[in-house]
C-alpha cells in the first residue's frame, strides 16, 4: 500500500511539472519566437551593414543585467557562438581600461599617489609648456589632461615592434605639452604608456605580468592576452583595409611595447566579463578587484568627466552611456554599457578604414549605439548609407596618371633627344636623379620616424604608400632613360651629310 502511494505522487507530481511545462509553453512560445526574432533582426542589421562597409569578420556579444544573452559571429568561416567565444581580435584602445583598472588598484592600495608627480616616480621625466617646467600627476594621466597631445601619443617610435614599454618610455622622458597640465582634456596614447610604466615600477612586476595575475585570472578571462607574445602560437583574426568594394589583407610586426595603450586581444564573450564586472559594481564572485570598491557603470555614467576612471560617458538626449572604443590598422571594437537598461554590447570587427575610403561607414561604436537603441526601443537609428570617398579616389587616379605621363615624357625626350650626349655630368646627374634620391629617401623615412616602413604603411597608407608610389615611378623611370641612353651609347654616331 505504502509502495502504491509513492508510485501515485510521483505520477501526480510528474503530472503537475507536466502541466506547468505546457502552460509556460503555451504563454512563452510567443516570447521565445520574439526573443528568436529579436536577435534575428539584429543579425540582419550586422550583416547587412558587413556587406555595405566590405567587414569581413565581426563578433557580437550582448549582456543584460550581469548576464550574457547573446553571442554571435559573422563573415567569413564564421562559427556562431563559437567564434564569439574564441576568435581573437586586437582590440586597439579598449585596452587602457584594464590599465586604468590596474592604475587604480595600486592607488587603493596606496602603492601610487593619484596626486603625486610623475617624476615621483620616473625621476628622469620632464615636461614643459611655452618654454616653462610643469609637473603633471598620477591622475592627469589617466584622465588625459596631462596636457600630452594625440600626436605625441602617435609618434611612429611609439609602434617599433623592437621596443618594449621601457624602451618607449626612455625615448619620452623629455615631453613638450601642448596644454598646462589639468588645463583641458585631450586624448594620447602615451598618457597611458607612462600609466603602464607606473603600475610596472609601483608593483614590481612586468605590466603583463601585473595584468595577468591580478585582473585577468580573477575574471576567468582566459581568452584576453595582454601581448602579442602572451598568445603562445594561438592565431588571431586577419587584418585587413578597405578599399573600394573589397578588403585588403594586410600583416605587420605587431609593437609589443603599446600594450598599455592599446596591445590587448580578446574575445566578444571575455569582453562581455569585463563589462559584467562594471555592472556589479567591480565585484566577481563575490570579491572586489579594488580595495573598498564602490565603482559601477551607473555611478561612472554619472561622472562629469569626459574621460572618467574607466570609461568615456557618452549623454545624448535622454540617454547617458559609458563607452570605450578601439582601433589599429586592420581592427576596430567598440564596448558600450547602457546603465538605465542593463545592456551591453561588444563589436569587434578585423578591418579599419585607416585610409578613409568611406564616407559616414558603419564602424563598431556605430553599431554598439544602433544596437543598445533597439535592445531599448525596437527601432534601429537613422544612419546614413556609407558612400565612397570619390576625393580620395580622385587624388589617387590623378597621382598614378600623372607619374605614368611624368615617366613617358622623360623616356620620349630621351628617345628624341640629338646626339649621344653621354658626359659623365649627365650621367651623374641621372643616377642622383633617379636612383640616389630615392634610395636616399626611402632609408630615410624610417630612420627619421624610428619604426619600419611596414607600419608607416598602414598606419598612414595614404601618405606613405603616395611617396613609395613617386619613388618607385622615379626609380622605374631612370630605368627607362637609362635603357635608352645605352642604346645611343652602342650605337653608332650618325654623320651629318653636307647639303
Amino acid at each position: 500500500m505504502k509502495s502504491d502511494k509513492i508510485k501515485t505522487n510521483i505520477i501526480m507530481k510528474r503530472a503537475m511539472f507536466a502541466g506547468i511545462i505546457g502552460v509556460l509553453l503555451s504563454f512563452g512560445c510567443p516570447y521565445v519566437t520574439a526573443l528568436a526574432e529579436h536577435y534575428d533582426t539584429i543579425d540582419s542589421y550586422l550583416e547587412g551593414h558587413m556587406k555595405q562597409a566590405a567587414i569581413p569578420n565581426l563578433s557580437l556579444g550582448i549582456i543584460k543585467d550581469g548576464k550574457i544573452v547573446y553571442l554571435q559571429s559573422y563573415g567569413k568561416g564564421a562559427r556562431g557562438v563559437s567564434g564569439a567565444k574564441n576568435d581573437l581580435y586586437a582590440i586597439g584602445s579598449v585596452s587602457k581600461t584594464f590599465t586604468a583598472l590596474a592604475a587604480r588598484q595600486l592607488m587603493a592600495s596606496g602603492s601610487i599617489d593619484e596626486n603625486a608627480s610623475v617624476s615621483n616616480y620616473i625621476p628622469e621625466f620632464q615636461s614643459e609648456y611655452m618654454g616653462k617646467a610643469e609637473t603633471i600627476t598620477v591622475g592627469q594621466l589617466l584622465s588625459h589632461t596631462s596636457g600630452i597631445s594625440q600626436s605625441a601619443g602617435g609618434a611612429p617610435y611609439i609602434y617599433n615592434a623592437e621596443y618594449s614599454l621601457e624602451d618607449v618610455v626612455g625615448k619620452s622622458l623629455h615631453i613638450t605639452l601642448a596644454h598646462r597640465p589639468g588645463a583641458l582634456y585631450e586624448y594620447s596614447n602615451l598618457n597611458y604608456l607612462i600609466l603602464g610604466r607606473l603600475v610596472e615600477i609601483a608593483s614590481g612586476q612586468t605590466y603583463i605580468e601585473y595584468v595577468k595575475e591580478r585582473i585577468l585570472a580573477p575574471l576567468g578571462m582566459t581568452n584576453t592576452f595582454p601581448s602579442i607574445s602572451e598568445l603562445q602560437g594561438k592565431t588571431y583574426m586577419q587584418s585587413y583595409l578597405p578599399f573600394y568594394g573589397g578588403s585588403l589583407p594586410v600583416s605587420y610586426s605587431f609593437p609589443e611595447g603599446i600594450s598599455p595603450a592599446g596591445g590587448f586581444f580578446s574575445t566578444a564573450e571575455d569582453l562581455c566579463r569585463w563589462m559584467i564586472l562594471y555592472q556589479q559594481g567591480g565585484y566577481i564572485n563575490g570579491h572586489s578587484l579594488i580595495s573598498n570598491n564602490a565603482v559601477s557603470s551607473k555611478e561612472l555614467a554619472d561622472n562629469d568627466w569626459c574621460y572618467n576612471i574607466f570609461w568615456t560617458a557618452v549623454k545624448k538626449a535622454d540617454t547617458q552611456t559609458v563607452l570605450h572604443n578601439g582601433s589599429l590598422p586592420g581592427y576596430s571594437s567598440s564596448v558600450l554599457m547602457d546603465p538605465a537598461s542593463g545592456y551591453g554590447v561588444v563589436v569587434l570587427v578585423n578591418t579599419f578604414d585607416q585610409a578613409g575610403v568611406f564616407s559616414s561607414a558603419p564602424t563598431p561604436w556605430i553599431l554598439t549605439e544602433g544596437i543598445v537603441a533597439f535592445l531599448k526601443t525596437g527601432d534601429f537609428p537613422e544612419q546614413h548609407a556609407a558612400g565612397w570617398n570619390y576625393t580620395l579616389l580622385l587624388w589617387f587616379a590623378v597621382l598614378i596618371l600623372g607619374m605614368a605621363a611624368f615617366a613617358v615624357f622623360v623616356v620620349q625626350r630621351e628617345v628624341r633627344s640629338a646626339g649621344r650626349r653621354k658626359g659623365i655630368p649627365r650621367i651623374i646627374a641621372w643616377a642622383a636623379v633617379y636612383f640616389a634620391a630615392p634610395a636616399l629617401w626611402l632609408i630615410l623615412v624610417p630612420l627619421v620616424n624610428d619604426c619600419s616602413w611596414e607600419w608607416l604603411l598602414v598606419s598612414n597608407p595614404n601618405v606613405n604608400l603616395s611617396i613609395l608610389f613617386i619613388m618607385a615611378v622615379l626609380i622605374l623611370t631612370g630605368i627607362g632613360k637609362g635603357i635608352v641612353m645605352l642604346i645611343k651609347f652602342l650605337s653608332p654616331p650618325v654623320k651629318s651629310v653636307p647639303e
